[in-house]
């Protein structure tokens, strides 16, 4: 039975001719639906404010007292995250605090995951600095002063181009990455972010914290360097600082040794033994904090040893202001870039935590609420914000069960802001450097993947390298763009020349596989098996005309064995999609073969193939009774063929068979 008749027999239905029409209709019925009824208006509402569906179901007495410890617990780690990463940024540090409690109060609204935490990050704060330097000193690769350092007066903050700020660059920075987000979201772009492997998260993440710890190295030792953009950056800055450590400020040295060692034996030693009486991790970022701040005001770190501090935190809400608009295309590259890095982040952490904890996401809407938050909070005074990790996991390993969690850190956070704030203006910066820097050790640590992916696979373990290297050695945006692109490559080389197989029959099965794997495999003689396992696109036609002629080929001049291929039969269960330029080659190589003597069959072609060949005429070219269902039943055809043309088997040969499928025969 060929295709044809087995389609007869079991009433195959095409495509649809109007089909687009009807995916036009379907798509206009879902924008008029909400206006059909109450509760058609209601469900779309609650699909972009997904607080609408989950608060009236919230169960106070249970949620409640969970909320409240993971709330608490993330707002204490807010505080000197969000100052931290807002040096990073090169803004003042008030504008973590901002930062920190903005987008996470917006996401309470419009976010579907119960349990990731909006807010300040390293590895995009990172990112957003370099874009800021880039607007504030355009063009320059040589030295300048850090817009980081200028954080002590209003004055120092307009010293650059066009008596701009940081922190509105930074907030035009957040805008157009809002912008870019939430176009993703309404074009339904959120599969860019699979280009974004975890090869190439992993290496550029890795490389990203060798950056940002350079960046804290003159913090941590007190001293003034000059920093750099472009290719090679991070090694002129490493000359830089070990040029400038007979500078050092010892005081500045003694502070951040303190609190890395602090640091380090609260996260490793102390915390790990509390955790095990209660659920709550110790907030050492915040106790170094503190620490920091009253032995600095009391020994007068500043005035005396010259140890630069925070400095001005102003108690109050921010003035909303309208961000640069004029900015955005000079910003508009780097926008892009850090959006699609967001996306991927969250998305990522989002659903590994919906699926530990068995609940839903639309990942369509997590685009759209980190797009919308970004969008507001621009005008909050507010830099580039994305999912931590580590805030994350506290998150959910203090027990937070719902997004309820965010409103207890947000009052945290606006006690701070309204009145606490102040007292932290003698913290020092070396304090926040150390933070920053022990915060990087989950991400260094990931060096140690390569060992693993190297025996399971060496494309990915190339992928991670060229990902870190690049980043490393170029700028960060610029190391992004070359993973991406190398990933991208590696995959283009995996179906322009991708494996094809001879395929053999079981001994007693009708089961056809490949005779180097079973040896206990059977090729009846006078017919070939062969398969193709890549879709057959304008790259790879080349390979698989090449790669069909020698399964043809293959031992057809051995005399010995009395096994001439006569009859091919293609097996294109391998073949997902094929363009113009495929049906080409099938056409060419049909029409080769056809004149050299031998007869080609095809068997297991998709539906949506075979649509295809429909579309572009093919059948007019090689006839439908060339087709079959199965590989098996094209088999038979051919001995059938061979019975009718008098060319009777003359024996059967054992041999290997490999996972392309195509049977190919001569007559």
């Amino acid at each position: 039975m060929n295709q044809e008749e087995f389609d007869a027999k079991f009433c195959y239905k095409p495509p649809p001719v109007d089909r687009q029409k009807k995916q036009i209709k379907k798509k206009a019925r879902k924008c008029y639906e909400p206006c059909t009824s109450f509760q058609s208006l209601w469900r779309y509402i609650a699909s972009f404010l997904p607080i609408l569906t989950w608060l009236p179901a919230y169960s106070w007495k249970n949620e409640l007292v969970n909320d409240a410890i993971g709330g608490f617990t993330v707002g204490i780690l807010l505080v000197p995250q969000g100052i931290a990463y807002a040096v990073l940024a090169g803004v003042e540090p008030v504008y973590g605090l901002y930062s920190s409690f903005f987008p996470a109060l917006i996401y309470m609204f419009l976010g579907t995951s119960k349990h990731c935490s909006i807010g300040p990050f390293s590895v995009v704060s990172l990112m957003a600095g370099i874009a800021i330097r880039q607007v504030l000193h355009p063009g320059e690769n040589g030295s300048f002063d850090d817009t980081s350092k200028l954080r002590n007066s209003t004055s120092n903050e307009t010293q650059s181009l066009d008596q701009l700020t940081p922190i509105e660059v930074a907030t035009t920075l957040t805008l157009a990455i809002g912008l870019v987000q939430l176009l993703m979201a309404v074009l339904r772009l959120g599969f860019l972010t699979t280009y974004l492997s975890d090869q190439v998260v992993a290496g550029f993440t890795t490389a990203v914290a060798f950056h940002v710890f350079a960046a804290q190295l003159d913090d941590l030792l007190g001293i003034k360097i000059p920093h750099r953009n472009g290719f090679g950056y991070l090694f002129f800055e490493a000359y830089s600082i070990i040029l400038a450590l007979p500078s050092a400020n010892i005081a500045a040295v003694v502070i951040s040794t303190c609190s890395i060692v602090f640091l380090f034996v609260c996260k490793e030693f102390i915390s790990p033994l509390f955790e095990k009486k209660i659920r709550v991790p110790i907030p050492s970022e915040l106790l170094a904090v503190i620490f920091g701040t009253i032995i600095s005001y009391y020994l007068q770190l500043n005035a005396k040893y010259k140890v630069e501090i925070v400095d001005a935190i102003p108690a109050g809400m921010p003035t909303p202001r309208v961000p640069q608009l004029d900015l955005i295309p000079s910003l508009l590259s780097n926008a892009v870039g850090i959006a699609i890095v967001i996306i991927a982040i969250h998305i990522s952490l989002a659903k590994v935590f919906a699926k530990k904890h068995n609940y839903p996401i639309d990942a369509g809407q997590e685009i759209f609420a980190v797009g919308i938050s970004e969008c507001i909070c621009s005008f909050f005074s507010v830099y580039p914000i994305s999912t931590a990790l580590a805030r994350t996991t506290v998150n959910e390993g203090a027990g937070s069960k719902s997004l309820m969690a965010s409103a207890f850190s947000c009052v945290m956070l606006l006690v701070l802001i309204l009145w606490i704030g102040p007292l932290l203006e003698a913290l020092p910066m070396s304090v926040l450097a150390a933070i920053i820097v022990v915060s990087l050790k989950g991400m260094i640590m990931k060096l140690g993947e390569l060992k693993a992916l190297w025996p399971l696979s060496k494309i990915d373990f190339m992928i991670w390298l060229v990902s870190f290297v690049a980043t490393i050695v170029c700028d960060v945006m610029g190391g992004l763009a070359i993973a991406i692109a190398f990933a991208l490559l590696t995959t283009v080389f995996r179906f322009q020349w991708p494996n094809w197989y001879s395929l053999k029959r079981l001994n007693g099965t009708s089961n056809y596989r490949d005779g180097e794997r079973y040896y206990n495999a059977l090729e009846e003689s006078g017919i070939r098996i062969f398969r193709f396992d890549a879709p057959l696109l304008f790259y790879n036609v080349d390979q698989f005309k090449g790669t069909v002629q020698k399964a043809v080929l293959d031992d057809s001049n051995n005399a010995d064995t009395g096994a001439f291929v006569k009859y091919l039969v293609i097996d294109c269960s391998g073949l997902t999609c094929v363009d113009c330029m495929g049906i080409k080659a099938i056409k060419e190589t049909f029409d080769t073969l056809k004149k050299s003597g031998v007869k080609i069959y095809f068997a297991a072609a998709k539906d949506t193939v075979r649509d295809f060949f429909e579309t572009n005429n093919f059948y007019k070219s090689i006839a439908k009774s060339n087709f079959y269902p199965t590989v098996s039943d094209a088999v038979t055809a051919a001995q059938n063929s061979q019975t009718v043309d008098g060319n009777f088997p003359n024996g059967i040969t054992e041999t290997s068979s490999n996972i392309c499928r195509i049977v190919v025969g001569m007559t």
